[in-house]
């Protein structure tokens, strides 16, 4: 009987020293993470490249209001010259 209550205390010590030792680490954690601005995960960019190969067109896509902007075209960081243009696919007015 005296073993039992012993390990029961202990047990009741352990998981007190786990509540209290597990909030005073995990807390400041979360609370740093719900901190962080939610606007810098609901951004996102797209980037085309033109039929030059030098230049490429920005668009950002903010998901919370589902809008598409556009930015400047601007010289690519990768910027690889075509030597020739593409050839034009599909229908051309006045090409034949």
């Amino acid at each position: 009987m005296r073993i039992g209550v012993v390990l029961s205390l202990f047990l009741v010590l352990v998981v007190a020293v786990v509540l209290i030792g597990g909030r005073s680490v995990i807390g400041p954690m979360l609370q740093k993470a719900m901190a962080q601005p939610l606007e810098a995960h609901r951004k996102g960019a797209v980037v085309f490249t033109m039929p030059d190969g030098a230049f490429c067109r920005h668009m950002d896509y903010d998901n919370k209001t589902a809008e598409l902007m556009e930015s400047a075209v601007v010289q690519c960081a990768e910027a690889r010259p075509r030597d020739t243009p593409r050839a034009p696919s599909g229908f051309a007015w006045g090409s034949h």
